[in-house]
């Protein structure tokens, strides 16, 4: 999970999400504050990045929720 804290003044830091291994890109996700994004990560999830933050700060808390199957 993502929550985004501050915006980058609509000037990147985006998250990309990428179809496989193409890099053929899928979406981007602006940070906009006070929301939220949650994805599955490793096998089940997308490749996904930072866009290039050009302009002020981007914080986010990241959490992390994990657990095995039986």
């Amino acid at each position: 999970m993502l929550f985004y804290i501050s915006d980058c003044e609509a000037q990147g830091g985006e998250t990309v999400f990428y179809d496989g291994d193409e890099r053929k890109e899928l979406c981007r996700v602006p940070p906009t504050p006070g929301s939220a994004l949650v994805f599955p990560q490793g096998a089940k999830g997308r490749l996904h990045a930072s866009g290039a933050v050009r302009a002020g700060a981007k914080w986010v808390l990241r959490s992390d929720l994990a657990f095995a199957e039986q």
